[in-house]
């Protein structure tokens, strides 16, 4: 089994304080996350509270629960763990997102997460989530630059 680290990062045109308002919520994904089509939070949880459980479905039927580890306003990330079952090649998932502020109005998120390969090709895991972060983070800014 293979130890993955990953790291991704992309420049969106919010400010960092509406930003992190939306990746607060952690049901928020269902609204910028194409493939995401539903994102509820288990139990009648809040939506930023930690230890809570959030259940994905996506746009091909799979599902999966995370649960929010960690959650800082003040420097503007989340830390959240992929829980089993899983129904991807590899386990221990671990996942943050922040956001940081540039000038004129814009902002960095960077998403990063460290899990070990289980099976297949440790490579061809780390490219499916590497592609999956820039794509969120694309996405992330479309949603906000529409409101």
């Amino acid at each position: 089994m293979t130890v993955i680290r990953l790291q991704e990062s992309g420049v969106i045109a919010a400010d960092a304080d509406t930003a992190w308002q939306v990746l607060r919520d952690f049901t928020s994904a269902a609204r910028w996350a194409g493939e995401i089509v539903s994102c509820v939070m288990e139990g009648g949880a809040g939506v930023s509270e930690v230890g809570a459980i959030r259940r994905m479905t996506f746009d091909t039927g799979a599902v999966a629960r995370e649960r929010l580890l960690a959650l800082s306003d003040r420097e503007r990330f989340f830390e959240y763990e992929l829980l089993p079952p899983e129904e991807l090649p590899f386990e221990g998932y671990l996942g943050k997102m922040q956001v940081l502020p540039l000038s004129g109005g814009r902002s960095v998120v960077i998403w990063s997460s460290s899990l070990t390969a289980t099976g297949g090709n440790p490579g061809e895991a780390g490219q499916f989530l590497s592609r999956a972060y820039q794509a969120g983070i694309a996405a992330l800014g479309v949603h906000l630059s529409r409101d």
